[in-house]
């Protein structure tokens, strides 16, 4: 990220936030992950980047499922479902409908 940030790439500094979140999510450090997923989000936001925004939607989605807030997580995981489906993006749509389905059985 370090070089990303140093050229000013911004499509790939976005990408590795959104890494860096899911890594810390699995790692149990919850505001880490969603530090680095909401920065993840911002960027792709800022240039235009609609599968980074379903992406790091789905990724902020994932953290605060682990945290059990279930509305933030829907909220999250509907954004994402939306974009994905309007760029037809058939494997997050994929991803997005599977946790989806969790989160009805919970």
């Amino acid at each position: 990220m370090k070089i990303s940030t140093e050229i000013g790439e911004r499509l790939e500094i976005a990408r590795s936030n959104g890494s860096l979140g899911k890594a810390y999510r699995r790692l149990g450090k919850y505001l880490k992950a969603m530090d680095y997923s909401k920065k993840g989000l911002q960027i792709s936001i800022e240039i235009g980047n609609r599968s980074g925004i379903a992406i790091n939607n789905r990724i902020l989605g994932n953290i605060y499922l682990s945290l059990e807030n279930y509305q933030e997580a829907k909220y999250h995981y509907e954004k994402a479902l939306q974009i994905s489906t309007d760029v037809g993006d058939r494997s997050e749509i994929a991803t997005k409908m599977a946790i989806w389905a969790m989160l009805i059985m919970d």
